[in-house]
């Protein structure tokens, strides 16, 4: 009888932790998601001149095949970083520089870790005449707002490259690289 109430206790004791370490790390990630989109702003107001798009305004476009061509999705990181992990569908800076003709009618969609860089995208192919946004967020945004990213080939992966420890404001479950 004393073992059956000592494993009792013992599972609670488990349920437990598991329970607290469930929200602590919870917690964790509401603080990192927060703390990616107070960024975004702070670097959206540098480009206030420039339009924006919300991630469920992108899941609209993804989603709906009367927008599929519409846009295209530019990843503004470098190549290092894409290999690792992109936005289905996106393309590199440089596709969208060797193909640009093609893309002058369209809503052109950029992002990059947090905001900045596809933010300078966006400002230099405005004054172009392009039809620019920047994402809301980036790719840490997307993937806070449960957006799929996939690697070089087309597998569905959980890993960003982050530049360094720093950087690394990834909700659970996700793998940063450096």
């Amino acid at each position: 009888m004393r073992l059956f109430f000592f494993i009792i206790i013992l599972i609670s004791l488990i349920a437990f932790s598991i329970k607290n370490k469930e929200e602590v790390s919870s917690q964790t990630t509401v603080k990192k998601k927060s703390f990616v989109m107070n960024s975004y702003q702070k670097i959206n107001n540098q480009y206030s001149d420039i339009p924006q798009i919300s991630i469920k305004e992108l899941k609209d476009f993804l989603s709906s095949n009367s927008l599929k061509n519409n846009f295209v999705l530019v990843d503004t990181r470098t190549k290092e970083e894409i290999l690792i992990s992109k936005i289905p569908g996106a393309i590199t800076k440089t596709d969208f520089y060797k193909n640009q003709r093609k893309y002058k009618n369209k809503i052109v969609i950029a992002y990059c870790t947090i905001g900045y860089r596809s933010g300078k995208f966006v400002k230099s192919i405005n004054n172009l005449g392009f039809k620019g946004r920047n994402l809301e967020g980036s790719i840490l945004g997307w993937i806070h707002y449960k957006g799929t990213l996939v690697d070089s080939s087309g597998k569905t992966v959980k890993k960003v490259h982050t530049y360094s420890k720093k950087w690394n404001l990834l909700p659970d479950g996700y793998k940063p690289i450096w």
